[in-house]
């Protein structure tokens, strides 16, 4: 295996019952099998304490043939340190005392998310691409539901 920190994650095949919340399909960087990414490992991949994610089995084969695991596209990787951005500035959103600094946070993760469907859409990853166009499109709704409520003019 390569002297760069990569994640071990379970294949969605093998999953016994649900992931973790928050947990995404991403796809192994060496056998390119549909794996989970938690939210964990997400945060990792965008602060880049780690460089690729495979699976189980490929971890397991590497190891045992002391093979280098090769390099994931540059844009998945670019594509998953986006959606991890995304997601945490989603949660920061949450965190804030005033609308402003929620509408800040909404943006981040609108932006993000938008870019990474795009560089998808450019890989070819259609699903994945609808996937955060959709993901972006749900935060938005529930920003709007949560934070711009208008006052209650009755009381």
């Amino acid at each position: 295996m390569s002297d760069e920190a990569y994640l071990v994650c379970i294949r969605v095949v093998d999953m016994v019952g649900e992931p973790e919340a928050g947990s995404v399909r991403f796809v192994c960087s060496r056998c390119e099998e549909a794996i989970w990414l938690s939210p964990a490992s997400r945060q990792m991949l965008a602060s880049k304490a780690a460089a690729f994610a495979i699976c189980m089995q490929c971890a397991a084969a590497a190891t045992a043939d002391d093979a280098a695991a090769p390099e994931p596209p540059k844009i998945e990787v670019e594509i998953a340190q986006l959606t991890a951005r995304a997601e945490q500035a989603y949660d920061q959103m949450y965190e804030v005392c005033s609308s402003y600094e929620a509408r800040s946070h909404f943006e981040m993760a609108w932006e993000s998310l938008q870019a990474a469907a795009r560089l998808a859409r450019e890989a070819g990853l259609n699903d994945e691409a609808q996937a955060h166009e959709q993901r972006a499109q749900h935060m938005r709704e529930v920003f709007r539901h949560q934070f711009m409520q208008p006052p209650d003019l009755t009381a």
